[in-house]
């Protein structure tokens, strides 16, 4: 049985950082589709709603529309509210880790090691196949 491909949006403001994450995803043992690539919260809704994605790399910190209000906003779509996430961040209030908790996100702290990356989006996309096979 072939494995679900990751098809992964990619929201954060930073070029570099993004390039270095689309290019460590795309070199990585994980099924990578596609990674569409977002500079913020408003951009990412837009390419929601023109591709199928299951997975969102999301940075909070962002200008326009931060990763906090892009994650509420998704949630309130019924089409996108169930893709699983992972905040890819330097934010480390209670708050926001505690709000990825309650949507069951998962949650990676800058400066981060690539296998640390991969054990998040590992953990995330099992949880989400549960769900659909048992939900």
């Amino acid at each position: 049985m072939k494995e679900t491909e990751l098809n992964i949006l990619l929201v954060e403001d930073e070029p570099a950082i993004r390039v270095f994450l689309k290019i460590s995803l795309m070199k990585s043992d994980l099924p990578i589709g596609h990674v569409f690539e977002a500079e913020n919260g408003k951009e990412a809704l837009e390419i929601l709603k023109s591709v199928q994605t299951n997975f969102i790399l999301t940075d909070i910190n962002m200008p326009v529309m931060d990763g906090v209000e892009f994650l509420t906003r998704m949630h309130s779509d019924p089409v996108n509210k169930d893709i699983p996430v992972v905040a890819v961040t330097s934010v480390k209030t209670d708050t926001v880790k505690n709000m990825l908790r309650f949507w069951g996100h998962g949650y990676l702290e800058k400066p981060f090691m690539i296998g640390e990356l991969k054990e998040q989006i590992q953990k995330q996309h099992s949880k989400s196949n549960e769900y659909y096979l048992y939900g």
